[in-house]
């Protein structure tokens, strides 16, 4: 094996990872291929293996440095004329915008993306970004449009056989009829991403589908039924994080902080019903985190 192929691998041995909610090994090899890259003077490798670094950091809520690493990448795309990556790089900013709440921003680096993966075929990028586009307009509560870039996204990723895509895309129609008080319909576009995320392995859009499930069945007064949607994402949770021990006691933090509301809804609702030592078993989950840091901090 070639050093070049050694490092095609690692970064593609990160991509499994990352789509299997395992952030700490994904970063391991996305840093091993950087190096390598950066070595042999393999610019687009390079500024591949910082893009696919700044997702993994998005996924574990710490946009700041995402975005340092897309700026990187991007720069990188730009120099060497690789416009896949360009368009890529432009629809990672405009997701670390959107997760930080600077929508036009984000709408911004979208368009950008959109017309460079239009302009070149590429049709894996162009769907992901409709995808990303339907997210921000939901977030503005421009529902239909939102909608409408989904279902576009929707049959980009049918057609071309992109199942992580299409159950991300069955999760964000959900919420979008989730926020306009569809409940029925939202039902059924979030148990189909459910069983999509179940057969590919995909924890992190797993838990996060039944996050919302129990969300919506709260909404919906089931109660009891929420309790265990609910349970089950802070189990599929927990796995994740515990993937994460390895990582810096920051990383940790800023990931939790991305998922903490479904634990301390589930925790409420257990409250509800008297089930205190259950509740405080759950919100303990969070304290561990919390101690330590303490712990680290005073070390």
């Amino acid at each position: 094996m070639t050093v070049e192929v050694e490092g095609i691998a690692f970064n593609n041995l990160g991509l499994a990872y990352d789509n299997l909610g395992q952030y700490q090994q994904a970063i391991d090899f996305y840093e091993r291929s950087l190096t390598i890259s950066q070595e042999i003077g393999d610019r687009q490798s390079e500024g591949i293996a910082l893009r696919n670094l700044g997702f993994a950091y998005d996924n574990l809520g710490d946009y700041e440095r995402a975005l340092d690493f897309y700026a990187q990448s991007l720069a990188i795309s730009q120099e060497i004329g690789d416009r896949r990556s360009e368009g890529r790089a432009f629809s990672n900013l405009g997701l670390a915008y959107d997760n930080l709440g600077q929508y036009q921003q984000a709408i911004d680096f979208y368009e950008q993306s959109l017309a460079i993966s239009q302009e070149i075929g590429d049709r894996q990028g162009e769907g992901r970004t409709l995808g990303n586009l339907g997210l921000v307009y939901n977030n503005l509560g421009q529902y239909q449009q939102a909608i409408e870039f989904n279902e576009q996204s929707l049959s980009i990723s049918h057609e071309i056989g992109d199942l992580a895509s299409k159950s991300r895309t069955l999760t964000n129609i959900g919420n979008i009829y989730y926020s306009m008080d569809n409940y029925m319909e939202a039902h059924v576009y979030f148990h189909h991403s459910l069983a999509i995320s179940r057969e590919i392995g995909d924890r992190s859009g797993e838990a996060s589908v039944l996050s919302a499930i129990g969300f919506l069945l709260m909404k919906q007064e089931q109660f009891e039924l929420a309790i265990v949607f609910l349970k089950q994402a802070v189990d599929t949770y927990e796995s994740i994080r515990g993937d994460l021990r390895g990582l810096k006691q920051e990383f940790q933090a800023s990931y939790t902080s991305t998922i903490e509301d479904t634990y301390r809804q589930l925790a409420d609702l257990l409250l509800q019903q008297d089930r205190i030592l259950e509740a405080q078993q759950i919100l303990d989950l969070l304290k561990i985190q919390e101690l330590e840091e303490y712990l680290q901090d005073v070390r």
